[in-house]
């Protein structure tokens, strides 16, 4: 209860962000953002997101939890998901490269 709180309160936070940097005229901001099920806690995609709060339809988040993990300019952040993508992909990572360099973890972002 009290971690659903805080990752309420934590995506919360990063959606207020992102909408004012739309709001400021930043446009080149972006979310890096984990997608994982509700229900097991199991990764499933990484991602990234300019408007993180639309990025998603209800239905398409049902069963699962979308985390924001760094923000910063779409191509900091188009980086950092292909740098976890690469060793770290999951079942819903589609890009060409997703895996190419399974289990060679360079760098944690967080």
């Amino acid at each position: 209860m009290i971690e659903d709180r805080r990752r309420s309160a934590r995506w919360l936070v990063v959606v207020l962000v992102a909408a004012l940097a739309v709001v400021l005229g930043i446009s080149n901001s972006a979310l890096a953002r984990t997608l994982t099920d509700a229900e097991t806690g199991a990764h499933l995609k990484w991602g990234i997101s300019s408007n993180p709060g639309s990025r998603y339809s209800t239905s398409d988040l049902e069963g699962k939890v979308m985390t924001p993990i760094q923000t910063g300019t779409r191509g900091d952040m188009a980086a950092v998901e292909r740098q976890l993508v690469e060793p770290l992909p999951g079942p819903l990572n589609r890009e060409p490269w997703a895996g190419s360099q399974l289990g060679n973890v360079r760098f944690t972002p967080w």
